[in-house]
């Protein structure tokens, strides 16, 4: 993790935190082997200690459970589909998302996602989609959106989306 992906820390506080990187950068082992393994919700707890780079020494956890990672795939927004599958700079597309339980942690003024990217541009719902834009849990809706000026949808440029909970799982 980098200092770019630190989120909402209050080091004065004592808490830091950090978006956490996909379950394939944490255990080498893709989705699909844990779909293998677990019937129904897949979560684990993984436990992270961190170094502090002014002296090397070790931060201490505060309670048993303030260093610990919780996934649960429950809470794992699905990109199912974009529509159209090949769109060029400015089009107008539709990202079908199943958002899982991830909208129980948007809160009510929130954008229903961080941000949608295809290669380096953020898309934008201006005037498509409302903040408040929410769907049902466990059902692909979609998620309309213009893309950048430089950008394009192919197989070979797939998005990048983030929800409050994490990175989209693409099926």
């Amino acid at each position: 993790m980098i200092e770019s992906d630190n989120g909402d820390s209050n080091t004065l506080g004592g808490t830091i935190a950090y978006t956490i990187p996909g379950i394939q950068e944490l255990t080498g082992e893709t989705i699909d082997h844990f779909e293998s393994l677990f019937d129904g919700d897949i979560q684990f707890r993984m436990q992270v200690s961190v170094e502090n780079n002014d002296n090397g020494n070790m931060l201490e956890c505060t309670s048993s459970t303030a260093c610990d990672i919780v996934y649960r795939y429950l809470y794992t927004p699905q990109l199912f589909d974009v529509i159209p599958n090949h769109a060029w700079a400015g089009a107008k597309v539709n990202f079908m998302i199943n958002p899982a339980a991830s909208r129980n942690q948007i809160e009510a003024d929130d954008p229903p996602y961080e941000y949608i990217k295809v290669g380096n541009e953020k898309v934008d719902y201006t005037g498509l989609m409302e903040t408040t834009y929410r769907t049902g849990h466990y059902r692909v809706s979609p998620y309309p959106a213009y893309l950048g000026a430089e950008t394009k949808v192919s197989l070979n440029s797939p998005p990048t989306i983030e929800f409050y909970v994490g990175l989209t799982k693409v099926r």
